[in-house]
């Protein structure tokens, strides 16, 4: 982002950190998907909850990437603004997703994404 100099410049450097984010969710997704449902009481339901704010999360880069998409670049000002506010949307639908490995009620689960560096 720093060798970002214009509006347009500014877009793709935005659009590949977006893309790149919802490529890594939807990876994720189908990762924790192809587990299957974990050997715990409540499993399923802890899979489900998972996979689906997984899911939540790869849509919301993904609207966040269509809204930086069709900004004009005419205005930086303009440009500024809506890419602020493309944050701000994708910030709210990220928070709502709920991914969260530390409310899982599971102790197992908690003792297993505690050796996981990425669920930290």
């Amino acid at each position: 982002m720093a060798a970002a100099r214009t509006p347009r410049d500014t877009r793709t450097h935005v659009l590949d950190l977006l893309n790149g984010a919802q490529a890594a969710s939807e990876r994720a997704r189908a990762e924790v998907a192809g587990a299957g449902v974990p050997d715990v009481k409540g499993g399923a339901d802890i899979e489900r909850r998972f996979v689906a704010s997984l899911a939540a999360v790869r849509d919301a880069y993904g609207q966040a990437a269509v809204l930086v998409q069709r900004l004009s670049d005419d205005n930086a000002v303009t440009f500024y603004a809506g890419v602020r506010a493309a944050m701000l949307q994708l910030t709210t639908a990220y928070n709502a997703a709920g991914v969260d490995p530390s409310k899982v009620d599971s102790t197992v689960l908690q003792a297993d994404f505690a050796q996981v560096p990425a669920c930290l």
